[in-house]
């Protein structure tokens, strides 16, 4: 480090990087070390604290925005420098002369052009570019129905099912029971339904996903009571009488868990395709028919 050897204890085995710091805080980052306690590397790493990469990009269609550009480094220790660094994009380019090496995240902050963000690798001495490109956005449409016939006045929310700062969106269903949830970036979706039907609530949910490649997603969300059905599950899950028995709708994201009655399991099950689980324990998918029938999915 800076002409001098230093000695630290060996992790366990795997790929690492190595940061230090000095008195002056500039940082040193080392390029990856694949680590092996019993074949450690036969020459001492090099870090040259203050050596700095540089890193250029173009924002693809967008020589009209003015947006700031964050690079995030994912390698240096949080707290102890500066990890995240920012530039302005100016006539659809930005430059970031001087980053520690390591691996970035970069994402455009603007609400003019909605980007995805990358990833890039910034090397020590070296020019890296990168281009981001506009993020397309999508919608979910559908209808709220109940035995066939629309639902006016449904309150609808959508939730992430992956991000957690995702901002909850509402809407109301319209006289036809439609409704429409726009400007959705691609992600998997869930709409909770709730309504209030000649004095009772009724709820429903059903799972909705925004692609790149389909932008557009069509749903029906059915708050038809389901059946009640008695049923048994196939032979080779190997289930016993008693045994807590969950069952994941794969199509509302419900999740269901049958009454036993004797030998065999009482509950309200929509026709469809539902990932069963033995306490803890996923032992297989099946299939409810329209019949009332279940049986092992293929």
């Amino acid at each position: 480090i800076g002409g001098q050897e230093e000695a630290i204890p060996g992790p366990p085995e795997g790929t690492y990087r190595l940061v230090a710091i000095d008195a002056a805080h500039s940082v040193g980052v080392s390029g990856p070390v694949a680590w092996d306690p019993t074949n450690p590397p036969p020459m001492p790493i090099r870090i040259v604290p203050g050596a700095t990469g540089s890193l250029r990009g173009t924002l693809e269609g967008g020589e009209e925005v003015v947006a700031e550009v964050v690079a995030t480094n994912m390698v240096l220790p949080d707290g102890k420098c500066t990890t995240e660094f920012s530039a302005m994009a100016q006539n659809g380019t930005f430059s970031f002369p001087a980053l520690p090496p390591g691996d970035y995240l970069v994402l455009v902050t603007s609400e003019s052009y909605n980007a995805s963000a990358e990833n890039v690798r910034v090397g020590s001495g070296r020019v890296t570019e990168i281009k981001l490109r506009p993020l397309r956005l999508g919608s979910i449409q559908g209808k709220v129905l109940k035995d066939k016939a629309p639902v006016e006045g449904a309150n609808l929310e959508l939730v992430s099912q992956t991000d957690p700062d995702f901002t909850p969106r509402k809407t109301v269903s319209s006289s036809d029971g439609s409704f429409a949830f726009e400007d959705l970036p691609p992600d998997l979706y869930l709409i909770r339904v709730t309504v209030q039907d000649q004095g009772q609530q009724r709820s429903g949910q059903k799972s909705a996903r925004v692609t790149s490649d389909e932008l557009s997603s069509q749903i029906e969300i059915d708050l038809t009571p389901p059946p009640r059905i008695s049923f048994a599950l196939p032979p080779q899950f190997a289930v016993l009488p008693g045994q807590p028995v969950q069952m994941l709708n794969r199509d509302t994201g419900q999740l269901i868990q049958p009454k036993w009655h004797g030998n065999v399991l009482e509950a309200e099950l929509l026709p469809g395709l539902y990932s069963v689980s033995i306490g803890d324990a996923a032992v297989g998918d099946v299939r409810v028919n329209p019949d009332g029938t279940v049986e092992a999915a293929e």
